[in-house]
């Protein structure tokens, strides 16, 4: 997988890691604090993106405000703060 990034007019790679993918955990947390629950990835490998948003969809309906739109974030981000947080907060 590659990005071209007109800005620097170069092709960018993110390098690829052994960690398998994860559900934003902010975003999982902020629904757990309204009732709701992010569903959980059973297998990595069997993923299907448009399965798993009608999914997140079922679970947000009746939220005012709120939506489901078909896009999704591939990129390289750092919950270690947020995991830190939720630890300290656990004990």
């Amino acid at each position: 997988m590659s990005r071209f990034c007109s800005a620097t007019r170069r092709s960018f790679a993110p390098p690829f890691t052994d960690d398998d993918p994860i559900v934003n955990p902010c975003l999982t947390r902020k629904m757990e604090l309204l009732g709701l629950k992010m569903p959980p990835v059973d297998d990595w490998e069997l993923f299907q993106p448009q399965t798993y948003l009608e999914r997140v969809q079922h679970e947000i309906a009746g939220q005012a405000g709120w939506q489901v739109t078909p896009k999704m974030v591939i990129g390289l981000f750092s919950f270690a703060k947020y995991m830190m947080y939720k630890a300290l907060c656990l004990t």
